[in-house]
């Protein structure tokens, strides 16, 4: 290369350089910029102090509306079946005793203690029964429906005995058989 196209080269990046500076504000259009920022500072300020108390108001305590009671119904081997209405939280067990149980449910596979679900079945079955022919120092003799898996001292509380009954034979703890005849001794 040739020295004189080494100061063009030269001169031209300088004058390049120079003309990619950042353009520089005079002092009094900073001052101007600085003022107008400050100004919708303060205006920011006093909208936003503002705010709080023109235009809205104190709402209090918010209030939910959640249904107290759920009604469920119960069916089966009820005295009362049908719809209930019940405070929520309330178990199989408070259902039950609304609903009267019937003598011959068969509550022995429920869960007493669970909670109950809006809109929720509750099905009470009823216990398969057999019949037990009572004779001898009763009152009224004849066939007795009992509840399947009934023992004989269970009869005590079903019969109207004769003053002079033998009451020690209904206190066994044995089974009683569909079609069994239960004989009642005098003392």
């Amino acid at each position: 290369m040739r020295p004189s196209s080494i100061s063009k080269s030269k001169k031209l990046t300088m004058q390049i350089s120079q003309t990619q500076e950042q353009p520089r504000l005079p002092t009094h259009e900073w001052i101007t910029v600085l003022v107008i920022l400050f100004l919708l500072a303060t205006l920011t300020g006093v909208v936003l102090a503002s705010s709080n108390s023109i235009g809205t108001r104190e709402l209090g305590t918010p209030h939910y509306i959640v249904d107290r009671e759920i009604e469920v119904f119960i069916e089966g081997a009820v005295e009362k079946p049908g719809a209930y209405k019940i405070e929520r939280g309330a178990c199989v067990s408070d259902l039950l005793a609304l609903a009267s149980i019937a003598p011959d449910a068969d509550t022995r596979k429920l869960k007493l203690d669970k909670k109950l679900r809006k809109g929720q079945v509750i099905k009470i079955p009823h216990r398969p029964m057999i019949t037990v022919h009572v004779e001898g120092a009763v009152k009224t003799p004849g066939a007795i429906l009992v509840p399947k898996g009934s023992v004989v001292s269970d009869l005590a509380s079903r019969l109207d005995l004769l003053e002079e009954a033998d009451g020690k034979s209904l206190r066994r703890k044995r089974r009683l058989k569909d079609g069994e005849v239960i004989k009642i001794k005098t003392k």
